[in-house]
């Protein structure tokens, strides 16, 4: 389970966008660390996690850009592990509800969402700055992207960087002792032909 706040600012999506103060969001996130052998898909990607995340976020402008709330599954996994293990990668996409969009007669400016629904992506790069014994404590650097997909136009959509705090707290922590992150990957179905 993790707790995430944003700020940042979206950038203009169209020329005489409307004026906006920073973006601020929160997230929620609950999930799974997928710690298996057995799924192959976890094993390349070094047993991500897997989970939904559900948000509010504010773009600046009540009036001419609103605010949205988004349900979006997510992929969560380690990165640069070269160097340190204490970056991760977190991306996801699903959808948002904004509660004010484009209209060609109270709201011509904002041209970046034209539908109450929309595709939501998100990216966030994480660092561990702080661990304890049930957690940790991230530094996010982040983007996210919202966009009808065309369906009504215009759709120049909504981009917003961010910096963001993130809280994880883990429960039900097992010990793990039959992963095997250096095995060979094989295939139980194959066999051999000479």
């Amino acid at each position: 389970v993790s707790f995430q706040y944003d700020l940042g600012r979206p950038s203009p999506a169209n020329p005489y966008f409307p004026k906006t103060k920073a973006f601020q969001g929160i997230e929620f996130t609950f999930g799974k660390t997928n710690f298996t052998n057995e799924l192959e898909w976890a094993r390349q990607l070094n047993f991500p996690r897997t989970g939904l995340s559900v948000s509010y976020s504010d773009f600046g402008n009540k009036e001419k850009i609103g605010s949205a709330i988004s349900v979006i599954p997510f992929l969560d996994f380690p990165i640069f592990r070269k160097w340190s293990n204490r970056f991760d990668a977190n991306i996801g996409i699903g959808a948002s509800y904004f509660d004010v969009i484009y209209d060609l007669e109270s709201n011509v400016t904002n041209q970046a969402i034209s539908t109450h629904i929309t595709w939501a992506f998100r990216s966030n790069i994480r660092y561990d700055f702080l661990r304890f014994k049930n957690g940790k404590s991230q530094i996010v650097l982040g983007y996210y992207h919202n966009s009808n997909g065309h369906v009504r136009l215009p759709n120049y959509g909504l981009n917003t960087f961010l910096l963001g705090l993130n809280t994880e707290f883990n429960f039900n922590k097992k010990a793990v002792t039959d992963l095997s992150f250096d095995a060979p990957i094989t295939n139980k179905n194959s066999s051999l032909q000479t």
